[in-house]
This record gives structure tokens, C-alpha cells and sequence, in this order.
């Protein structure tokens, strides 16, 4: 029987840090599909679901500004990355290096690269680090203004992105 598995990040959690340290994290490492994330949740951590492969969808909490390097490196079957509340989003301002590379499932960038619903522009300036979206091989559109700092080849490897 093959188990798959939905988590919720509790209202605790300010930082989420890595999954798959012990045995049991490398067993749902292989089975979530998941995650919706405490509305606490100011940052994912430096390679935090790096290699979920099953892992299809994150609802992330609006208050979410930083997105720590690996973050979902390897995610291949990650489709969408939205906020829980699509009416009240507040921009992500940091994306780390390789963030979402490798994740060949997801199609569009809009939440992640956020920006305020009332004025159609970011509140400050979005830093993505290089090969952020590397590889994202699925990646047909990506909305964003204000790219302060864009990494070297954050698109490599998009060739469905125009």
C-alpha cells in the first residue's frame, strides 16, 4: 500500500528547517504531497523539502518572506506554490539559490513573486538567487516587478518560458 501524506506546519513555527534528517523524515520525505504552513511562518529554511518528490502543492501563509536556498530543490512533481489566503498575500522578498531547481512540474511563478494587489506593484525590492527556477522545465509564465538582484541563469533550462 502506498501512503501518501498532507502535513500542516503549526502556528508555532516561525522557520521551518529541514525534512529528512532521521529515518522517519526520509519516509515522509518519499510520501508527502502537501504542506500548508502555519500563519506564523516567516521562512523556509536552507533545503527544508529538498528532494520530495511526491510533494505536489505548498499553501503558504502571507507573512512567508523568505524562501532559504534548496528550498524545494529536486521537487519534481511540485505544481503550485500558493498562499492560503489568495486575497491578502504579501510578497516573498528573498528566493535563495536553487530554490525551486529541478522542479519540472511547476508551471507558472505569480504568488511566489508576489506583489501587492492594491497598487499591482511590489512593496520593495525581490532578490532571486542564481538557478533559482533552473531546469523548472514545465515554467510557462512568471509574473513579477521590482527584481532588485537576479541571480546568474535563474531560467536555465526553461525552455517552455517565454
Amino acid at each position: 500500500m502506498d501512503i501518501k501524506h498532507t502535513i500542516r506546519i503549526s502556528n508555532n513555527i516561525t522557520k521551518l528547517q529541514v525534512i529528512g534528517d532521521s529515518e522517519y523524515d526520509n519516509a515522509l520525505q518519499s510520501t508527502l504531497i502537501s504542506v500548508e504552513l502555519g500563519d506564523n511562518c516567516k521562512e523556509l529554511g536552507p533545503s527544508c523539502f529538498i528532494n520530495c518528490k511526491n510533494l505536489e502543492y505548498v499553501k503558504m501563509p502571507k507573512t512567508c518572506r523568505v524562501i532559504g536556498e534548496y528550498a524545494f530543490y529536486g521537487c519534481e512533481n511540485l505544481k503550485y506554490v500558493t498562499c492560503i489566503d489568495k486575497n491578502d498575500c504579501y510578497p516573498v522578498f528573498e528566493y535563495g539559490a536553487h530554490a525551486f531547481d529541478g522542479c519540472n512540474s511547476l508551471t507558472e511563478v505569480n504568488y511566489m513573486l508576489s506583489y501587492d494587489k492594491n497598487t499591482n506593484e511590489a512593496s520593495r525590492d525581490v532578490t532571486i538567487g542564481p538557478y533559482c527556477f533552473a531546469n523548472c522545465n514545465s515554467l510557462t509564465s512568471v509574473t513579477q516587478k521590482n527584481w532588485s538582484f537576479m541571480g546568474s541563469h535563474m531560467f536555465a533550462g526553461c525552455e517552455k518560458l517565454t
